[in-house]
């Protein structure tokens, strides 16, 4: 029987080859402590390494929030907001990376990677600075966008640029910055929308409270973000090739409030919370493609 974490709060897949994926669960036992259990999965079975559950560096009666993988250089990075630190594991040996923990902002929670630039972008909602790491050097560069950050996304450009999206802690706000790669520290605000934000036509992008983000550059070459809300509409940020301008769309589909948000080929997967359904979405027709079940 495998346990997983009581409270499962993050969750990152590796394909170690053709065959085998690894799970990285991050979550909080019943009593409390935090765990990162580690599964393999054979397209069967499943079954949990000998090292998992992994002892986190900070040990596991402190607060992790946030995990994303990095699958270029084999680390997982996992934020401890209270200690204001971002810890680097590799994913092979189950052991803490060099030159791990890295010191950030205040409250660390959510990550992104980009893998053509390098870079992790870390959201604070301690204060209205957010960090980007150089995953080479591991430096890192605070940015004020003048708000407090729950939720970040790099967004991939189809030539080497980069776009991040931001949404906010304390108000129902997106912004989204075209990034100069040789000074993270000068972002362009090219799109800011908060609640109400009406579209061609007087109708509502914003239904509902901004839950989760994630960027991709599509198999079709068109960079896009996804934004997940908690009417269980989806928000659509369509960028032109070089990221220096977007457009929204919302497809509707009220099915519960929007969950999680991944990207798989051509299409967007967003789970709706309370309702076991998962939503499948096709960005380019925006539309609801399918509903599981």
């Amino acid at each position: 029987t495998l346990l997983l974490p009581a409270f499962p709060k993050d969750l990152a897949v590796q394909a170690l080859n053709e065959t085998i994926s690894r799970l990285f669960i991050l979550g909080v036992e019943a009593n409390g402590d935090s765990v990162l259990r580690v599964l393999d999965f054979d397209g069967t079975t499943l079954s949990e390494l000998e090292a998992s559950p992994v002892t986190l560096p900070s040990g596991a009666n402190v607060n992790y929030s946030h995990l994303i993988l990095e699958s270029a250089n084999h680390r997982l990075w996992i934020t401890e907001p209270d200690a204001n630190q971002v810890h680097l594991l590799n994913t092979n040996d189950l052991i803490v990376s060099s030159g791990s923990p890295l010191m950030v902002g205040s409250l660390p929670q959510d990550l992104s990677w980009e893998g053509a630039s390098g870079l992790v972008a870390v959201s604070q909602a301690g204060e209205t600075a957010l960090s980007f790491i150089n995953t080479t050097s591991l430096a890192v560069t605070s940015v004020d966008l003048g708000f407090a950050t729950h939720r970040v996304a790099l967004v991939p450009g189809a030539n080497g640029e980069v776009a991040l999206v931001a949404l906010a802690l304390e108000e129902n706000r997106l912004a989204v910055y075209l990034l100069d790669l040789n000074d993270l520290s000068n972002p362009s605000l090219i799109l800011n929308l908060s609640a109400p934000t009406l579209s061609e036509g007087s109708s509502t992008l914003i239904t509902g409270s901004l839950d989760e983000v994630e960027g991709v550059l599509l198999a079709n070459g068109n960079p896009l973000a996804a934004v997940s809300q908690s009417s269980g509409d989806l928000l659509l940020l369509s960028f032109s090739s070089d990221l220096s301008q977007v457009t929204t769309s919302l497809v509707s589909i009220g099915a519960g409030s929007s969950g999680e948000v991944a990207f798989f080929e051509n299409l967007v997967y967003s789970t709706a919370f309370g309702t076991g359904v998962l939503n499948i979405v096709d960005p380019v027709g925006q539309v609801l493609f399918d509903q599981v079940p």
